[in-house]
Parts: C-alpha cells; sequence; structure tokens
C-alpha cells in the first residue's frame, strides 16, 4: 500500500480565516490555527481526512459535529463558528473558537499527584453544566466519549466540553442500543455492551471526577486489551477514594461513588443531581445508609480476595457512617486478624463487647485470640453471575469470530486467538463467549490478572465450573498464591471428581508442601482418569524420587517418556533416579537425551548439572554464570561454578568461588 502524502493547509486562505499553524492530527484529520482577516478573531479549524472526504456518509457523520454544536450553544461548550463541506480544493471542516488554555489532559500532565479539590469541582461543574445542557435538549445529545483531550479551556481558564464526533441523539430518557464506542478508561459498563444514555456521561464524568481529586483512575487494567477494560468497568468497584487521598469529604465520595455504579439505575437521577450532591452533604441520612452498604460489600469481597488493606481501608470508611454496626466491626476484626494485628483486633472484639453484652461470636474470637496457635484464614465466597446482553443482529459474524479465535487457540495461537475473541465482542458484545478458553488465551499469553477475572465470568456465567476453577488455580499457582490454587482445584474436584487437571494441580502443590502421600495419591488419580498425562507422570516419579523410592520413581518416568518420549524433566528424572540406583552408564545416556530435547535459550540448573556430569564443564560452567546473573546470591550456584572452575583448571577463580559461597552461607 502506497503511503499517503497529508495536505498542508498552512499559509493558505478558507473564506476570511487564514490558516496558520497545524496544532494538532489524530485520526479524524488535522486541526490548524487560523485567523479572521476583517475581525480581531483566532479560531481553529479541523479538516477532515482528504482521502475520507470521497463517502458521503463519511462526510455527512463528520459533519454531524456541526449540526449538533450548533443546537448546543453554551457557556462551557465549545463555540463553533463555521462549517463547510463542498469548499474548492478542501475537505469538510469545522471552524470553531481556539481555547489557548490548552487540554485538561495537558494540565494533568504539568499536575503531579492529584488537583486542588476546589480546582478539580470546579472543573468537574463546568464540564456538567455543559452536558446536562445537552441532555436537556428536546432530543437528548449523548458525549459518549468524555476524557481530558475533550476538555479544553479558554483564555480565562474556563472549561469548554469539545468532540461531539460520536455523540447521539435520543428521544426523552431513552436508553439506545449503539455501536460500541469510546474511550476505555472512561467507558460506562453498559457501553462495551453497546448502549448509551445521560447515565453514561454520568460515569464518564464521574471517572474524570476521580482522577482529578485522587490523582489515579477509578478503573485499572493492564494494557489497552478491549476485554481487560471491559471486563474491570462491569465488575471490579473503585477503590474509595479515601484511599487514596484521607482528606477527601464524606459527601463527595459519596457523590462520585454513586456516580460509578456498575449498574446505571443506582447512578443519580442526572448530571446536575451529581453536582449538586459534590457540594452538599445528603440530608437523608439513608443515603449514607447506601453508601454505607457498598463500602461493606466490597470490603468483603477484598477480604475474600485477600486484599486485606484495602478491606480494612473500607470498613474504616464505613465505620465514619455508622461507628456502632457490629456487621463492620466484626468485619474489620476479621481482617486484622488476617493482618497479623491481633491486639487491634482485640480491641475491637472487645469494642463489640460493650456494645452488645453476651455476643457469643466476639466472646469466641477473644478466646482464639488469646489462643495464638488458633489459624485464621479467609475462604472466599461463592461466585454469582451476571447478566449477558445479546446482539440478534450480528450474532452469525460474531459467532464466525468466535469461530476463529477457537481454532486458532487449538494451534497454540494464543495472540491470534486473544485478537479474534476480542473482534468478536467489538462486533457483538452480547455474543455468548467460551470464558474458559478465553481464560486460557489470557493465561498463555502471561496476562494473569485477566485470566483471573475471565475464569471468574466464567463461574458467574456457570460456564463449566470445574474447568473454570482450574483455570483459576493454574494461574494463582503461577503467581505463588498457593493456597488460594490449592481450595480452587479443590473446589474444581467438588463439581467434578473426573477432572484430571484439577487432581494433577493439585497433586503440585501438596508435593510442593512436602505432603508426599496425598500428592502421589493425586497424581495416580489424575493418571487413572486419562493414562497417557505426561506430567503427571512425570510429577509422580518426582514424588517417588523424593520418598527415595527410586525403582518406582524410574517406572513412572518411563511412563512419561513412553507418552512422550522427548519430555525433557522426564529424562532429567529418569537420569536422576538411575544416578542413585548405580547405573551410571545408563544414567549418561539418560542425561544426553534430556540435552538433547533441551531448550539451551532457557538455562536450569539440571541443564548445568548434566552437563557437568558428562564432562562438559565448559557449557556447564556458562549455564552457571547465565543462572548466577538471574541469582547472584545462592551459594549452591557459586559451589558448582567452582567446581566447574576446577575442573577446568582455574583453580584461583574456583578458591575465590568456595569462598564466596561460604560467604553467602555465613560461615565466614
Amino acid at each position: 500500500m502506497a503511503e499517503r502524502t497529508e495536505a498542508d493547509y498552512s499559509g493558505r486562505s478558507l473564506g476570511n480565516y487564514r490558516i496558520g499553524k497545524k496544532l494538532a492530527r489524530g485520526s479524524f484529520g488535522e486541526v490548524y490555527l487560523a485567523e479572521h482577516v476583517l475581525l480581531p478573531r483566532v479560531a481553529a479549524i479541523k479538516f477532515l481526512h482528504a482521502e475520507w472526504g470521497a463517502s458521503e456518509q463519511q462526510r455527512q457523520e463528520f459533519l454531524q459535529e456541526a449540526k449538533l454544536l450548533e443546537a448546543l450553544k453554551h457557556t462551557h461548550i465549545l463555540p463553533l463558528y463555521d462549517a463547510g463541506i463542498d469548499q474548492e480544493d478542501f475537505p469538510p471542516y469545522l471552524i470553531a473558537a481556539y481555547a489557548p488554555g490548552g487540554s485538561l489532559r495537558e494540565r494533568m500532565r504539568q499536575c503531579t499527584g492529584h488537583f486542588p479539590l476546589e480546582e478539580a469541582l470546579t472543573i468537574i461543574e463546568q464540564v456538567g453544566q455543559a452536558l446536562q445542557h445537552a441532555h436537556m435538549q428536546p432530543r437528548p445529545v449523548i458525549h459518549r466519549d468524555l476524557k481530558p483531550e475533550n476538555i479544553l479551556f479558554d483564555s480565562e481558564g474556563q472549561a469548554l466540553l469539545a468532540d461531539f464526533g460520536i455523540a447521539v441523539m435520543l428521544t426523552a430518557n431513552e436508553t439506545r442500543l449503539v455501536n460500541v464506542k469510546g474511550t476505555l478508561p472512561y467507558m460506562a459498563p453498559e457501553q462495551f455492551e453497546g448502549y448509551a444514555s445521560s447515565k453514561s456521561d454520568q460515569y464518564a464524568l464521574g471517572c474524570l471526577a476521580y482522577e482529578l481529586i485522587t490523582g489515579r483512575r477509578p478503573i485499572q487494567a493492564t494494557g489497552n486489551g478491549w476485554i481487560a477494560w471491559a471486563l474491570q468497568h462491569q465488575q471490579m468497584p473503585p477503590p474509595p477514594l479515601s484511599q487514596a487521598r484521607a482528606d477527601v469529604p464524606l459527601h463527595i465520595e459519596l457523590a462520585i461513588l454513586k456516580a460509578l455504579a456498575k449498574d446505571r439505575d443506582e447512578r443519580h437521577p442526572d448530571i446536575e443531581h451529581f453536582l449538586r450532591a459534590l457540594r452538599t452533604a445528603p440530608h437523608d441520612p439513608a443515603q449514607y445508609h447506601a453508601l454505607k452498604e457498598a463500602w461493606l460489600l466490597e470490603a468483603q469481597d477484598s477480604y475474600a480476595a485477600h486484599h486485606y488493606e484495602q478491606a480494612l481501608a473500607l470498613y474504616e470508611r464505613a465505620a465514619e457512617v455508622d461507628p456502632a454496626d457490629i456487621r463492620l466491626l466484626k468485619g474489620k476484626g476479621e481482617v486484622l486478624l488476617a493482618l497479623n494485628r491481633a491486639q487491634e483486633a482485640l480491641a475491637v472484639y472487645t469494642h463489640i463487647l460493650r456494645l452488645a453484652p453476651g455476643d457469643a461470636a466476639a466472646m469466641a474470637e477473644i478466646q482464639r485470640i488469646r489462643q495464638p496457635q488458633v489459624q485464621h484464614s479467609p475462604s472466599p465466597p461463592p461466585p454469582s453471575p451476571p447478566p449477558e446482553a445479546q446482539h440478534q443482529a450480528t450474532q452469525r459474524a460474531a459467532l464466525v469470530l468466535k469461530a476463529e479465535g477457537e481454532e486458532h487457540l487449538s494451534h497454540g495461537r494464543y495472540a491470534e486467538a486473544l485478537a479474534a475473541y476480542e473482534q468478536a465482542l467489538r462486533v457483538d458484545p452480547g455474543v455468548a463467549l467460551d470464558w474458559c478458553l478465553l481464560g486460557e488465551m489470557y493465561w498463555r499469553l502471561a496476562h494473569y490478572e485477566e485470566a483471573l477475572m475471565a475464569y471468574d465470568t466464567a463461574l458467574r456465567h456457570h460456564i463449566r465450573p470445574d474447568e473454570a476453577l482450574t483455570g483459576r488455580g493454574n494461574v494463582l499457582h503461577l503467581l505463588g498464591r498457593s493456597e488460594e490454587a490449592l481450595y480452587a482445584y479443590e473446589s474444581a474436584l467438588q463439581y467434578n471428581d473426573q477432572n484430571a487437571a484439577a487432581h494433577y494441580g493439585r497433586a503440585l502443590i501438596l508435593a510442593e508442601q512436602t505432603r508426599y502421600s496425598p500428592a502421589l495419591t493425586a497424581y495416580e488419580r489424575a493418571l487413572q482418569l486419562q493414562p497417557g498425562f505426561v506430567e503427571a507422570s512425570c510429577g509422580k516419579g518426582d514424588v517417588l524420587y523424593q520418598q527415595k523410592a527410586y525403582l518406582p520413581a524410574l517406572a513412572a518416568y518411563d511412563q512419561a517418556l513412553r507418552a512422550d518420549p522427548t519430555y525433557v524433566n522426564a529424562h532429567y528424572g529418569k537420569a536422576d533416579a538411575l544416578m542413585q540406583l548405580k547405573r551410571i552408564q545408563e544414567a549418561q545416556e539418560a542425561y544426553k537425551l534430556a540435552l538433547q530435547y533441551d531448550r539451551p535459550e532457557h538455562p536450569s540448573l539440571r541443564q548445568g548439572d548434566a552437563l557437568f556430569f558428562l564432562a562438559r564443564y565448559s557449557e556447564a560452567l556458562a549455564v552457571y554464570e547465565q543462572l548466577l546473573q538471574l541469582d547472584p546470591v545462592n551459594p549452591d550456584l557459586h559451589e558448582r561454578r567452582g567446581n566447574a572452575l576446577k575442573k577446568l583448571g582455574q583453580t584461583q577463580e574456583a578458591r575465590a568461588a568456595y569462598q564466596h559461597a561460604d560467604k553467602l552461607r555465613g560461615y565466614v
């Protein structure tokens, strides 16, 4: 494809305007500074990309923004001066007021941390007034793309709402099914399903308010993955503002969190009510009661997810509303116990007894705290399924893309599979996805948090819960959260005891915990269900080896190699077992095969030891030194390096390596 050549309009005249320097360029076109030749007026001219002007539909869509701006004259909406579609030698254009104060995004880049509270509230009020004006039209106008880049400032520092390029017009109180558009960090949960209403703009304004006041976004997602953002907006509650900024008044936190409700019916009636709530503490105590209940639910979810500090902040914020609520005090006590802050927990339970003398649960906790051998461990609550939207008009195309994704996945093309799934969701946000498969894609691509969210979604939709829990266990295990992983595997087996992968995952963790007998039983159960399960055979061999049962271990490794003769770990395990059985020549052959199938670009301790055993000392030394770059304080690696150096005749360097190993072990 030939590279597109951009037109440069600088120095030319358009009507009564002389065009100056280019200010910006985007996917839509370019923006130029311009000056009126007769009047003392400076303007900004937005040109549609020249190659886009050929389509009449695209030209009309571009000029829809002009019609909306003409109808929406307001103090805080960027004024429109003129527009054109058929001007000779120019593509379609809009001429609007020039905002010399730059964008809100530019101000945010210059600001370290959060905005001063009054400045943040003033900006939100001005933008909110513009949105409310748009929403109050006979046919309400929904902006759909509120973000810092679309908020400009005039010479007096007043905020101006700009860029109505993807706005839609509704009938009064309508929620319309539209195409999925917007900017990911500021899109309302329903926008990812293709719905837009005035409540969507309110959510985006809530995101902006949160970000200006705290210096961080209410919703975070890894990278720019569309699905990751959708899941976060639809499922993850924003942390309390007070967690990031302790001086946020309670009524402001209440107002913003209400605007950010996942269910649009739970948000403020309109933006005017939102702005009023930002300035005024609610007269109705029930408002605070509702917020307290929301905080309690979020605190319980955070506790179940082992996010204890976040849970504690939520309980403490709720206590500001009702310090005598026994439920939140008990929750706070549980969190403090999980954080090993037993004395603080004791004070909380003692306070509960003052409020409710004879409370048996509080008395029991006090007794448990005074018996430190008792362990307190949280247990996550069961998931609950959310509703799913269906878009029938585009279902067939989405299903084709979904099938394409599954085909890519079956061939191990995980990035392509994920791209196809994301495209299917863009075509039809309500397409019924296999969230277990999506979780596996994220897992294989090392996007672990997204994988956990996908598996959680599968559980809420009751999509093969045993597979979802097994996948969740795999991810948690990789993240080093072994106890949670073990719980996930055991929960999977409660759904389906025939799940070989769950038995295998459970066996891995039990073996890591040196609980060899139940681990061996779990491996054997996995093999009973799936006789060709290579990893399970090798795992069984590893457990038997640790138990010094070398002949049965050798049989297990051979079983794995019959199923997959290239399985590296089984070759290493077999070689180790043969060494213990003094079958040296056979061990040498096994090590050679292990090295033949091993990947030299991924050095391992086993690889280095095998090379050393085979008298390939220079290669072994290279492996040990690569490993030391990753783990420079490992005394065993320094000792192995010394052994290799000694064999290579480098006695002085070997001695230094041994001394360094002894120093790391605390011998000198």
